[in-house]
């Protein structure tokens, strides 16, 4: 007996919203109901929407797709396919952090005008991590209250910051939200703030937190620092382990700044 047959338009693009173009791509379908009705599409992008045609249909349309792109991270999404009009995908898709590479700006960025460390002497993945927290904190109006940054680390910065910030942080209810800052440590003499000293914004990916510590000048240290795998890992439905690590990498912050909150770091991903 025929069975039902019908289609999926898939429109892939990249964190700039750009239509991802001359890429390897591999779709595979597995049935829910039959082994028999999986299949696989292997193609090149072209910068249009793909459409996989005769692709079962109900009551057979049950189905994940695996979205395989080259020098992307892979999707996982479920379909119910119907006769007639095809299904839609129109899917985000984040370069695979550990093939991209980096273009950055000259060392007069604003974001290195504060550094104690010279320019030359980050790696890229600082320099990833401190545009990164500088944009995010430049779109909350913060860059201002960064006296001196003492240290870099691909998802965090450690930096001096003046009196009045802490206290702005705490009024400052739209934005942020209180939370535990117990995992955050400082070297001698800063003290960490147990009382109201860990803030996070309120984005759903891509939290930037800000842990303050004191010294005995009351002098206030802050470490910002911007770490979601797992958020970032369920808004776009990356499979399996893809994103890693103790602190998620900087280029993947990148992306989803880009593509979720249409914040630009002032580096490009290429």
């Amino acid at each position: 007996m025929p069975i039902n047959t019908g289609s999926i338009l898939i429109d892939p693009r990249n964190a700039q919203g750009q239509p991802i173009s001359g890429a390897k791509a591999t779709f595979l379908l597995y049935n829910h109901r039959l082994r028999s009705l999986d299949s696989a599409y292997r193609l090149k992008l072209t910068g249009a929407p793909v459409l996989l045609a005769d692709v079962p249909a109900f009551p057979n349309g049950s189905a994940d797709i695996i979205l395989d792109i080259d020098r992307y991270n892979n999707k996982k999404r479920f379909v119910n396919v119907q006769p007639g009009d095809a299904t839609e995908l129109n899917e985000t898709f984040l370069l695979d952090a550990k093939t991209a590479k980096a273009k950055f700006p000259t060392k007069s960025h604003p974001a290195f005008a504060k550094l104690a460390t010279p320019y030359k002497d980050l790696t890229d993945l600082q320099k990833a991590g401190l545009l990164n927290i500088h944009a995010k904190a430049a779109s909350l109006n913060l860059t201002d209250s960064i006296e001196s940054i003492l240290e870099v680390r691909p998802a965090r910065i450690f930096a001096k910051v003046n009196d009045n910030l802490l206290d702005a942080i705490r009024d400052d209810n739209s934005n942020f939200h209180e939370a535990s800052g117990i995992s955050h440590t400082f070297p001698k003499p800063w003290r960490r703030i147990e009382t109201s000293g860990s803030f996070k914004t309120r984005d759903r990916q891509a939290n930037l937190q800000l842990t303050f510590a004191t010294n005995s000048d009351n002098q206030l240290l802050i470490d910002m620092d911007i770490d979601d795998n797992q958020g970032i890992a369920h808004a776009f439905d990356v499979i399996g382990h893809a994103l890693t690590g103790a602190d998620t990498h900087p280029f993947n912050i990148h992306q989803v700044l880009l593509s979720l909150q249409g914040i630009d770091p002032g580096y490009t991903l290429s």
